[in-house]
């Protein structure tokens, strides 16, 4: 298992630049031999209203073919 460098991971509340960071890390993954990678990003992120005050998430995940750049796998989950 192979991570992308956290130095070269921008973390941001609002990245306009995702397409082009996700294609340097797919580049990062080719260079490495990778032949998967896992992408994701958390749409949603807070408290449900209530006695419980229970977190819910909202997060989407795909794992993409790093030779070509298809995506094989997509699944979003909110709870």
């Amino acid at each position: 298992v192979r991570r992308y460098p956290a130095a070269l991971h921008q973390e941001a509340l609002f990245d306009s630049g995702e397409r082009m960071a996700q294609e340097a890390a797919l580049e990062w993954a080719k260079k490495e031999g990778a032949r998967y990678a896992l992408v994701g990003h958390v749409d949603e992120w807070r408290y449900k209203v209530g006695v419980d005050g229970e977190p819910a998430v909202g997060i989407a995940l795909s794992v993409i073919d790093v030779s070509n750049g298809q995506t094989l796998w997509s699944g979003v989950e909110i709870g």
